[in-house]
């Protein structure tokens, strides 16, 4: 795989409709495998605010140095305009191998709820599909893959397109949750609550709040120092460990390098500049009962994880209701336009989110080998879609997938 190409000027062809004679703009598409190459194009985007925290420099800079999945490789794929060099598009790229082929994925996976490219807005070549299509099959090319991959990527952000949902999008398996604060929302009455949690449910939250405080003093807070940080990821990772450990499932978070991703994506910065993520816990005492981490970038708050002892004494009074109770006041307090949980069912989620954001999922095939794995996937992806809307309604299916797992990961 070249470590830079550049393919030269393209033109995309796409005569026939009077929308596509509007998006008819040459373009240079530039491939690097080094990000601070793609530096000046990223920022420039990124100030355009079209993207979510999950595309911030500092997120992606934090995932690609350290949480690369073993084996894979990254590269930056940037679309300028021929004529004035001015970027258009930006696209991190994880490549992997899968059996025989090579597929990219929009960096951050699994860890990143929402997948967009950063885009200018007004960018003549990406307002039409068939546009925005012949640019990534001439970076597929260039990089010698068989299929883009996409998960997680809303059809718009912000009112705009997202310029990755293409024809050929299917739904995912499940949605993203998120909720928009009454006083900046206009189709939000002005007197709404923060959250659609009922007066009575708050009522009932905050008295288990006070039987905490039998234990010790409760705060929320943020970790801000590196000393704060590092407690509040070891209590992360101890307590989701155990969850998924209970569960039978994977850990997605004990994959080498996790921990040095979010260390570094959470770390305090020189210049006082917000952090790609920021991280709070609530303590009983001494000891961290709670802990939630969330990319933000000062609109959009979107939860990335949430994590709480699981001790009986504590979890009864629900630490992580009680955390996130304060963290969605403090943020509405602060400005913010809105927040998520992210993707996934749970019954949390709706305690705090009046939303759900459809999410879709695309693999396009850039070789004949390509076609072959997008209609492997494209049925598979149906699938999971089909067994997690069963799941959500019928507990004894969720019931039995726990047993399974934890059947299979059981030691023989």
């Amino acid at each position: 795989m070249t470590a830079h190409t550049d393919i030269g000027a393209v033109e995309t062809d796409v005569a026939g409709s009077a929308a596509a004679c509007d998006a008819a703009q040459a373009v240079r598409i530039r491939v690097h495998a080094d990000l601070a190459e793609a530096r000046a194009a990223w920022e420039e985007l990124e100030a355009q605010h079209t993207a979510s925290p999950y595309q911030s420099l500092a997120w992606q800079s934090a995932f690609l140095a350290h949480a690369l999945p073993a084996g894979a490789d990254s590269r930056i794929a940037v679309v300028s305009d021929a004529a004035s060099g001015r970027p258009l598009l930006v696209l991190p790229l994880v490549i992997q191998r899968r059996g025989p082929l090579h597929v990219a994925s929009l960096a951050g996976g699994k860890h990143a709820n929402l997948h967009l490219p950063l885009a200018c807005p007004r960018a003549p070549a990406l307002r039409a599909p068939e546009a925005v299509r012949a640019h990534l099959l001439a970076i597929g090319r260039t990089l010698g893959i068989d299929a883009f991959a996409f998960i997680n990527l809303p059809a718009t952000w912000r009112g705009r397109p997202n310029p990755l949902a293409l024809p050929g999008l299917r739904p995912a398996a499940s949605d993203a949750y998120w909720s928009a604060f009454a006083d900046h929302a206009a189709d939000h009455p002005a007197d709404a609550p923060p959250v659609p949690m009922s007066k009575e449910t708050q009522k009932k939250l905050r008295k288990k709040g006070r039987a905490l405080e039998a234990l010790g003093p409760v705060r929320v807070s943020r970790a801000r120092s590196e000393a704060e940080i590092a407690e509040t990821l070891d209590a992360f990772f101890a307590f989701k460990a155990r969850r998924m450990n209970a569960l039978g499932i994977d850990d997605p978070f004990d994959a080498p390098g996790v921990r040095a991703f979010l260390a570094s994506a959470a770390a305090p910065t020189p210049d006082g500049v917000r952090p790609a993520l920021t991280l709070w816990r609530l303590t009983v005492g001494d000891r961290i009962a709670a802990t939630f981490g969330a990319a933000c970038d000062g609109e959009r708050a979107s939860g990335m994880f949430i994590a709480f002892d699981d001790a009986p004494e504590i979890a009864r009074a629900t630490p992580g209701d009680l955390m996130l109770l304060s963290i969605v006041e403090d943020l509405r307090a602060e400005g913010y336009e809105s927040f998520d949980l992210g993707v996934g069912e749970a019954r949390y989620k709706g305690h705090f989110c009046d939303r759900r954001e459809a999410l879709f999922e695309l693999t396009l095939p850039v070789s004949l080998r390509g076609r072959a794995y997008a209609a492997g996937a494209g049925a598979a992806g149906r699938l999971k879609r089909a067994i997690k809307r069963e799941a959500a309604t019928n507990p004894r299916i969720t019931a039995a997938i726990a047993r399974a797992r934890r059947l299979l990961k059981r030691p023989a």
